[in-house]
């Protein structure tokens, strides 16, 4: 599956963008507190290494708040994310992401209303 990257809007409409789907949401990672860090990365990459036949959605809300070593982390998942895995990462502008993890997601942008 393609990762996504949901710009723009307020969090309100990220937030129901990525919450609009019958997929369940088995990660959701903020910003703890200011920054998602590298373990938080690690911790997902290890729970997303368990295979499942059934569809999942990540989701990382505020995704501008990834330090340069959890982005780079990152990387691998979004490059060959896991079958029926669903990744969006959602912040107000994409340009604030690393241009490599920008070139790895397909970008969609909401109304900025």
């Amino acid at each position: 599956m393609l990762s996504t990257i949901i710009e723009n809007g307020d969090m309100t409409s990220r937030a129901h963008y990525v919450t609009g789907h019958s997929v369940p949401i088995v990660a959701h990672l903020t910003p703890d507190p200011t920054s998602i860090g590298i373990k938080a990365i690690q911790d997902l990459v290890v729970s997303l290494s368990i295979s499942t036949s059934s569809s999942r959605v990540i989701w990382i809300e505020e995704a501008q708040t990834l330090t340069t070593e959890a982005s780079n982390a990152l990387l691998k998942v979004l490059e060959e994310p896991p079958s029926n895995t669903y990744i969006y990462l959602t912040c107000p502008n994409a340009e604030a992401l690393l241009p490599t993890i920008c070139s790895r997601c397909q970008i969609i942008s909401l109304s900025t209303i």
